[in-house]
């Protein structure tokens, strides 16, 4: 009975913790002055960033205990034989899906092996920060498959989508609050916002993952009217709900501005409406098109309702629609095709850079320059940026996925993330056409669902940027759609297939024979060792970032030396980010051109045997240099040692790194 007792709470546990990521991750924020990191949006991207991987690092932990107390190393057994392979693939629905998601891994893995800097593809550009580099990739998959491994009940099931509605409607709350001018926690550093940024630090971002709850309310709600017969008077408070339920996130959506969330959430509302029209009934089709219908109507009402408290109008809104065509046609789409056609021409000719030894072109094909590597190597081909003059654009992100994918991690990048998209379409398409008579009308939905919500997040991704809280949400409806068929083959949905004996034992049995006791001991101190060093070192980021962010508040109210000595405490505790050093190293040069006694350890002011200019001079070059040495490959940072070499009057050294700096940019400056 004790173990049987660990185990509940052990599912209990990760069931809680997942839910947490759901709710936790995209609503997680910090006021915009409280962290100071590479990032202009860090107040927001690393709070989700640390709040993902602590999460995971216990979800992990948890496993691990699970597995010792059941004993069930099942899931570490491969059977490589072709019998056994193809039976897998003939019994599972999404079984070509699972293998794509294996491609997936497999291919970040091998990208960030051959990387060109296998330090960035591992940890990242700026390590504990938002971005596609092995740990977050990995993060993402391990939070996959302990969630489709453990979902074994409707239940579940229901409490996951409760969760996801639920973040979306706070946030589609937290948007209308924004547009009338307001800024609760200060999450915005600007008062005036023409686009809202949630608590995603980016409209952009703030869309996707809208995207992704309206898609899910969605579903959620036709499931509602087929079982709750909305057209029955007494059930009419059910449909007015759900149309405010979904007109909180439409409105929300509305004032993120984002053209191409707007393109997604059509595209699958069309999908849906046919699909269902087709495979269920237009009775049902006509149900949920009326509750979209009301809850558009809503928004748009609600929209209008508040044009003068909000900070747009609503014909604002109306030539943000009209322009989607313009942009298409004649436009550059936000300057998006120029940063398509640039990464193009990278695809194509791989370029490196001039001083630097040039990795094997053909490898870069086939692997790519390695996850996380778009922002260094994006300036070597990159245009212009029409709104700063003499620079070019500094993309993080190819504003596609597929073509970011194919610059990072080559070819096989790109046909893995194809490969994923394509077969969770198929397979879906495949089970509603081959298995549609066996097929219950709440799965036949729940597939149509899968089929909208994946083209229409491929459509939204081939114009957006995928960012930790949709990414996080798109995994985890991921291993919901892994896990549905065998919940609903338990519960007899699909009335072909027989209950599985062996998945029976797993979920209704434990071993009778009890843990080890020489197993205790070491799964104890591994676990206390990878959870130590987990929230280690992400709580000393966290502090680094906090500590800069004083700094900066000490250096706006003119507390030179206070500023110092905190942005030194927060080198210490990360010396990992280049801004740091170009922080301090702002602010020595405001001590040397105003003549202010800067008090620092290298340079006391007490010591009156030195020339205080001259160290100061010598301490900011220094400090360029171990930015340089930390990330060689951004450009300011470079930059900044050669300004930092010339005033030494190191004349030839300075000239060597302004040459560095133009191979890092070579299309600045024409």
């Amino acid at each position: 009975m004790t173990k049987i007792n660990q185990i509940t709470a052990i599912r209990i546990t990760l069931e809680s913790l997942w839910l947490l990521a759901v709710v936790g991750i995209p609503l997680i924020a910090m006021p915009y002055t409280s962290i100071m990191a590479e990032s202009s949006i860090s107040h927001v991207e690393v709070p989700k960033v640390v709040l993902l991987r602590l999460l995971v690092t216990l979800m992990v932990v948890i496993t691990l205990w699970e597995i010792v107390l059941t004993k069930d190393l099942r899931i570490f057994r491969l059977n490589l034989t072709t019998k056994p392979f193809y039976s897998f693939l003939k019994q599972n629905h999404y079984s070509w899906t699972l293998m794509a998601i294996a491609a997936v891994g497999v291919s970040t893995l091998l990208g960030t092996l051959f990387s060109t800097r296998f330090q960035i593809s591992l940890w990242g550009a700026i390590p504990k920060q938002d971005g596609h580099a092995l740990i977050n990739t990995f993060s993402y998959l391990v939070l996959f498959y302990i969630i489709a491994s453990h979902i074994k009940t409707r239940h579940q099931v229901n409490r996951l989508a409760i969760s996801i509605i639920a973040s979306g409607v706070s946030l589609g709350i937290l948007g209308i609050v924004q547009n009338l001018g307001h800024n609760p926690f200060h999450l915005s550093g600007y008062t005036n916002m023409e686009r809202i940024p949630l608590t995603m630090g980016n409209p952009i971002f703030a869309a996707s993952f809208l995207c992704l709850t309206i898609a899910t309310s969605l579903v959620t709600c036709s499931l509602v009217i087929y079982k709750k017969k909305f057209l029955d008077i007494y059930k009419i408070h059910h449909l007015i709900i759900w149309s405010l339920i979904i007109s909180i996130q439409i409105t929300g959506l509305i004032h993120t501005l984002s053209r191409g969330a707007w393109v997604s959430v059509a595209v699958l509302i069309c999908i849906f409406f046919i699909g269902i029209w087709v495979c269920v009934g237009w009775r049902i089709a006509l149900k949920i098109g009326t509750v979209f219908a009301i809850a558009t109507i809503i928004s748009f009402s609600a929209i209008a309702a508040t044009e003068k408290e909000s900070s747009r109008t609503s014909s604002q809104i109306a030539d943000r629609v009209a322009s989607i065509q313009s942009e298409v046609l004649t436009g550059d789409l936000n300057q998006r095709i120029p940063i398509w056609l640039s990464s193009w021409r990278i695809v194509v000719s791989r370029p490196w850079f001039e001083d630097q030894y040039a990795p094997n072109k053909w490898l870069t094909i086939i692997t790519g320059y390695g996850p996380d590597m778009f922002r260094f190597v994006f300036p070597l081909n990159s245009p212009l940026n029409r709104f700063e003059s003499h620079l070019p654009i500094e993309a993080h992100n190819a504003h596609n996925f597929f073509l970011h994918q194919l610059v990072e991690q080559g070819v096989l990048g790109l046909l893995s993330s194809l490969f994923l998209f394509i077969s969770i379409v198929t397979s879906s398409i495949s089970l509603l056409i081959r298995k549609a008579s066996m097929l219950s009308i709440e799965y036949r939905m729940v597939v149509i669902g899968i089929i909208a919500i994946v083209i229409s997040r491929a459509v939204e991704q081939s114009v957006g940027v995928g960012r930790i809280s949709d990414m996080t949400l798109f995994w985890i409806i991921l291993a919901a759609m892994i896990a549905l068929p065998n919940i609903l083959n338990r519960e007899s949905v699909i009335v072909a297939t027989k209950r599985n004996k062996h998945d029976e034992m797993g979920t209704q049995s434990i071993p009778a024979n009890s843990l080890s006791p020489r197993w205790v001991l070491p799964i104890s101190i591994i676990s206390i060792i990878v959870c130590y060093i987990s929230f280690t070192e992400h709580v000393q980021y966290l502090r680094a970032t906090l500590s800069a962010s004083e700094a900066k508040h000490y250096y706006a109210t003119g507390e030179l030396n206070s500023a110092y000595i905190t942005i030194e405490r927060a080198i210490n505790l990360s010396p990992n980010i280049p801004t740091y050093y170009l922080f301090k190293n702002m602010m020595i040069s405001d001590a040397i051109r105003n003549d202010i006694a800067l008090d620092t350890f290298q340079c006391p002011v007490t010591n009156t045997q030195i020339n205080h200019r001259q160290c100061l001079l010598k301490s900011k070059y220094q400090s360029a240099k171990t930015a340089v040495k930390h990330q060689p490959l951004y450009w300011r940072s470079v930059f900044e040692q050669a300004v930092s070499a010339d005033h030494l009057i190191k004349y030839d050294e300075a000239l060597k790194l302004y040459e560095q700096t133009s191979a890092l940019i070579p299309n600045s400056w024409p």
